[in-house]
């Protein structure tokens, strides 16, 4: 990947570029005795369920509710989300965040853009303390829109132009390719990350910015 322009603002994705799963919290509580937790689980972020709390239509903390009932999950819906995300701090790249708090020493503009419910969102942005990180974040449950959406990258750019940030000097990066391509047709630099390699080209292309 070659980015001519000199970028002066960094849009960030979270889920596979700032934190990377390789497990999950439901096959832990499958270890645990929670029956058949990590197929349950995944039929309500699968199955379309978690899809309109992502577009911040419904609230995760009912919809999700039934599938706990089934594997028999004692606590409330929020215990079962914290518990959840606690569990992710450990696939958090600190590496990679240490490389954006230097952007942002040297002055470049830090953002998220990111499909998230309410739950999640806020409970990243305080306990993982990405308010402190990132200087705004453009969140699917907040602007009814997805970054598939074309209508997202619509919002994005009013807010890039409602700072003064040039949309031609704005860099994303994101794992998705349909997300990838309309940022692209929006006149944003991409950067796609399709694998851990991806991930290495990233920190090795930001160091261009830190280390002076």
């Amino acid at each position: 990947m070659e980015i001519i322009v000199k970028i002066k603002c960094f849009i960030f994705d979270i889920d596979e570029v700032i934190i990377r799963q390789k497990a999950f919290y439901s096959e832990y509580l499958e270890l645990q005795g929670y029956n058949n937790a990590s197929t349950v689980i995944s039929n309500y972020y699968y199955g379309g369920y978690d899809d309109e709390c992502v577009y911040g239509l419904k609230n995760p903390l009912i919809e999700i509710k039934p599938f706990l009932d089934i594997i028999k999950w004692e606590y409330s819906a929020f215990e079962y989300f914290k518990n959840d995300f606690e569990y992710q701090k450990q696939y958090v790249d600190y590496e990679l965040l240490e490389n954006i708090k230097k952007l942002k020493t040297y002055g470049f503009k830090c953002f998220l853009a990111t499909d998230q419910d309410q739950v999640r969102m806020k409970y990243i942005l305080e306990n993982f303390e990405f308010n402190k990180v990132f200087d705004f974040w453009f969140v699917s449950s907040n602007m009814k829109a997805r970054k598939k959406n074309k209508e997202f990258w619509e919002m994005v750019e009013i807010e890039l132009v409602k700072q003064g940030i040039n949309i031609a000097e704005t860099l994303f990066i994101d794992d998705r390719i349909e997300n990838i391509n309309l940022a692209s047709k929006q006149g944003i630099n991409t950067f796609h990350i399709k694998n851990y390699e991806s991930i290495h080209e990233l920190k090795m292309y930001l160091a261009k910015y830190i280390e002076k």
